[in-house]
């Protein structure tokens, strides 16, 4: 910020002559940039749940690839323990599915965030994250 003290008649700029340059003193409502913290504190906050809900997707996809091998080694006369397996890929399935629709909540809080922060409307997709698609993307598999 230049410092406009003196009674020159030139852009601290540019150096362009002007007629009068008026002093501007900007007054800044304290309420509406608490409003903003609160809200990048709040988005915080989910983008962490995010986070731990992700932890938790690796971890049940690291157990799911464990049952899948050793469905794999397990041999044709093992009936019972392949019907327990098949049990447990089950459950191991309905807990991801249950990380992935967490996840799909916790997108949107964050999407509502973003554009309560940016101000975007809906129909402003070009500078959405792509994080649902990938979302998205990864329910599908």
């Amino acid at each position: 910020m230049y410092c406009l003290g003196n009674s020159s008649t030139q852009c601290p700029t540019c150096k362009k002559e002007y007629q009068s340059i008026v002093k501007l003193f900007l007054n800044f409502d304290d309420s509406k940039i608490e409003g903003i913290n609160k809200l990048l504190i709040e988005s915080q906050d989910i983008e962490k749940r995010f986070i731990q809900v992700a932890e938790q997707y690796t971890i049940i996809r690291r157990e799911f690839n464990n049952l899948n091998k050793e469905m794999a080694k397990s041999s044709a006369g093992k009936i019972d323990f392949i019907m327990y397996l098949s049990d447990r890929y089950s459950v191991t399935m309905g807990k991801v599915k249950k990380a992935l629709k967490q996840n799909k909540v916790l997108l949107q809080e964050v999407d509502k965030k973003i554009k309560e922060l940016t101000g975007f409307k809906d129909d402003d997709k070009k500078d959405a994250p792509a994080l649902p698609k990938q979302c998205t993307d990864i329910y599908k598999k």
